[in-house]
């Protein structure tokens, strides 16, 4: 990659200054269905397209670059406040200035972290993906395509790649420091989980190095506040495995630092003779089919959350009406809208993105409160974005009356902000919690605001 400023995928209007893209060679995120929306009048900035005019494209040169397609398919918010997007690329829009991965950041500035390689479709590396060696630096990371990402406590930056269904997760550190038993140094890459060899069906090395188990098909991925790695494997009968930063007791296990242990699903076929969305609660993860695992969050006691319906405990406690036992599985939620994207928020509220159905966003409220400008009680389902309609339009307005296109993927501000990978938009929005400006733009409750987006070449 060359240094200066790279892509151009830039902060929308609301940023009074173009924002420069930069890299650089020392490169080194039990309750009822019940739906509730804030009543409001749509105003005549809601009727406004969603920011795809808002951002333009150069290359390292500062020409026009027509090479890029921006189609952001995963988000992720660090505890600064930094948001990571993953389209097709690694991109971090700096919340304040500050030096990670090698960079020095500028506040509201876009920086690109790791890039796939123009390979086409068919190319197939000369080894399987475990061969990048430690301390690999970012920009000449070889990986395939990179599906997959999430973010740290510390802000390191997780990421699958691989060729031909054989997957492989990495972590570019953002600091020098020691992770999962390596010594990593900022701005390089070092795989933490998965052997890359081919075969969606493929998983294995449960309880033993998270580098030579073999992971499939990772869907989703997750890091707790302990730095502990979630992966939600789709593929075959789905799974979901962790990936151990320390040695400590997790989900009734005697986990290893760098080990890697499954602690729902993986199983070949029912055992419990009924469909997963049937399951009794309070039964081992591990001896319960689940079915395909399309994504995962953690909330602050490091319980999974494998969808809006399913949760494993990793401790004994007592939450969502149950004396929950760890390594069991529970059933928290029936009849929801459904979706394959789940994040959550404050107080254990759960967000679904709805890609396949109805391009909304919606929340499992946990406690009665007021958010995003709705009056919600515990227990029932909100719509927090989106319209039902598939389209681009509401930027500026009340985010349920705002068009969306295949809502990829959530990401929860430390304030509250829900933020939106809209894929089909090409767009990255947030919905704001309360009246502040944010990124340059006055935001007010409960309305939807593009702060990334792709100018129209």
């Amino acid at each position: 990659m060359a240094a200066g400023v790279v892509a151009g995928v830039l902060v929308a209007a609301g940023i009074a200054a173009a924002l420069a893209l930069s890299s650089s060679r020392s490169l080194r995120g039990a309750v009822p269905s019940s739906e509730g929306n804030a009543s409001s009048t749509i105003s005549p900035k809601a009727k406004t397209g969603c920011g795809r005019t808002a951002a333009g494209i150069l290359d390292a040169n500062g020409r026009p670059y027509r090479g890029l397609h921006f189609a952001p398919v995963a988000v992720a918010m660090d505890t600064y406040g930094n948001i990571y997007i993953l389209s097709a690329q690694i991109w971090v829009l700096s919340a304040r200035n500050e030096t990670l991965f090698g960079i020095r950041l500028r506040q509201s500035h876009m920086y690109s972290l790791v890039a796939s390689p123009p390979y086409p479709a068919h190319y197939e590396p000369p080894a399987p993906l475990g061969y990048v060696h430690s301390g690999h630096p970012a920009e000449l990371f070889p990986g395939g395509n990179i599906s997959q990402l999430a973010v740290g406590p510390n802000s390191g930056v997780f990421f699958t790649a691989g060729w031909n269904g054989g997957s492989s997760i990495f972590l570019l550190a953002s600091r020098n420091e020691t992770r999962f038993g390596k010594r990593m140094q900022a701005g390089h890459i070092y795989p933490v989980a998965g052997n890359g060899k081919p075969g969606w069906w493929r998983f294995g090395g449960n309880g033993g190095p998270a580098t030579k188990a073999g992971l499939g098909d990772p869907a989703g991925m997750a890091v707790d506040s302990r730095g502990n790695l979630y992966i939600a494997q789709m593929g075959g009968p789905g799974a979901v495995w962790v990936v151990a930063a320390h040695n400590e007791q997790l989900f009734g296990k005697a986990m290893k630092q760098g080990n890697i242990y499954l602690i729902a699903g993986g199983l070949a076929s029912p055992q419990s003779g009924k469909p997963y969305s049937s399951i009794r609660s309070g039964i081992p993860g591990t001896a319960a089919f689940t079915g395909p695992a399309s994504d995962v969050a953690v909330d602050s006691s490091s319980n999974a959350y494998m969808d809006a319906s399913r949760m494993i405990a990793a401790q004994k406690e007592s939450m969502w009406g149950f004396k929950m036992k760890a390594g069991d599985i529970y059933t928290i939620a029936h009849g929801h809208a459904g979706g394959r994207f789940i994040a959550l928020g404050a107080h254990r509220n759960i967000f679904v993105a709805n890609y396949f159905r109805n391009n909304m966003v919606q929340m499992i409220a946990n406690y009665s409160e007021t958010r995003f400008g709705i009056r919600m009680k515990a227990g029932h389902v909100y719509t927090v974005a989106g319209n039902t309609a598939r389209g681009c339009t509401g930027n500026g307005g009340p985010a349920t009356e705002a068009e969306l296109n295949k809502p990829a993927s959530l990401a929860l501000g430390k304030h509250g902000n829900l933020y939106i990978a809209d894929e089909g938009n090409g767009v990255v929005q947030v919905v704001a919690a309360r009246n502040e400006t944010r990124f340059g733009i006055p935001m007010k409750t409960g309305c939807l605001y593009t702060i990334v987006a792709q100018r129209k070449q």
